[in-house]
């Protein structure tokens, strides 16, 4: 569903923030109107009215005053919400706009602690417009290495606009480790293009021709189809035609001994695999992430049921995930 006929004019106002400061500042005055509030101590104050106008405009004066004592209250006008009940649709409900007025103002205070609480949210929340637009304050806010696990769940979200804001925090961030970190995510994330808003599903078992670990997890930020809205292809494309990522907790030997069982074959060591195919690309050689790692080479005229003339499953160990990762892909 096209997100601008989503997304009214308060969410296109995002792209006008300024970026974060921490000193506190005075709002603007406005001739001829009068505010509710001035100080930090006075809206403070005003945010518990029961008055929706009243209240609304408090919050966005502590946006604009920037005043870190302001976060916590915020925090807890995004704590409070409650969820709409459709992806596409709000619920008639004030309390939406004072939401979108609270996440806008903790994006202009730029407070780290607001971080979790808004990953949080876009995790309960349902409705797409208001999940983006928390996604865009994590990007506003900025963030640093010690983030990235909160946010991979979300880069693992079925919606494409989603995953495209949280991918640039990530890519964007000037922490260093950050970005040797976030080369993963530009070998295999689609840029989509946000514009348009889809829903990635994960591929049918029966489009793959290889058996899937029992429960094991999809990663979409790990993968790369050509069937997938984008406006940049990954990487990754660029060496393969297709590559499906998974996730368990099992160690890598149970991960193995299961793909020697229902293959039939006995598997290979990662440098044996790569006299022919390589794992890595030319950016990421050695990646940090990967562990010890064996793997299997399938072909179609042995295996007639495989969706390409060759195809390699890789089991190895994912440091940053702390646990197993399953990559099946088809080289070029």
């Amino acid at each position: 569903m096209p997100l601008h006929v989503l997304v009214p004019m308060m969410l296109l106002s995002l792209f006008l923030l300024p970026h974060p400061v921490h000193a506190v500042h005075q709002p603007p005055d406005i001739p001829g109107v009068k505010p509710v509030c001035a100080t930090t101590e006075e809206c403070l104050d005003k945010i518990r009215s029961d008055d929706p106008a009243v209240k609304d405009e408090a919050v966005s004066t502590l946006g604009q005053l920037k005043d870190p004592r302001s976060v916590p209250p915020l925090i807890e006008i995004v704590r409070n919400h409650v969820p709409n009940k459709d992806e596409y649709f709000a619920d008639i409900r004030r309390d939406n706009y004072t939401v979108v007025t609270a996440l806008r103002a903790l994006g202009m205070i730029g407070d780290r602690r607001a971080i979790p609480v808004l990953v949080e949210f876009i995790k309960r929340e349902p409705f797409i417009q208001l999940r983006v637009l928390a996604a865009e304050m994590i990007r506003l806010i900025g963030m640093s290495s010690r983030d990235v696990p909160m946010l991979l769940d979300l880069l693992n979200d079925p919606h494409t606009s989603l995953r495209f804001v949280i991918f640039e925090a990530i890519r964007r961030s000037d922490d260093p480790v950050n970005k040797r970190y976030t080369q993963r995510f530009e070998n295999y994330v689609p840029r989509a293009d946000v514009i348009e808003d889809s829903v990635t599903p994960p591929p049918a078992p029966e489009s793959i021709g290889v058996p899937i670990y029992p429960k094991a997890l999809y990663l979409l930020y790990a993968s790369a189809s050509d069937q997938w809205i984008m406006r940049e292809k990954p990487q990754r494309l660029s060496k393969a035609r297709w590559l499906h990522t998974f996730f368990t907790k099992d160690p890598l030997k149970k991960v193995a001994a299961y793909y020697e069982d229902v293959l039939g074959e006995k598997s290979l060591g990662r440098e044996e695999i790569e006299k022919t195919y390589r794992y890595g690309g030319e950016d990421d050689a050695e990646p940090a992430y990967i562990g010890q790692g064996v793997g299997f080479i399938l072909k179609k005229a042995d295996r007639p049921e495989l969706k390409a003339p060759v195809v390699l499953v890789s089991v190895y160990e994912d440091k940053v995930l702390e646990g197993t990762a399953i990559t099946i892909s088809a080289p070029k």
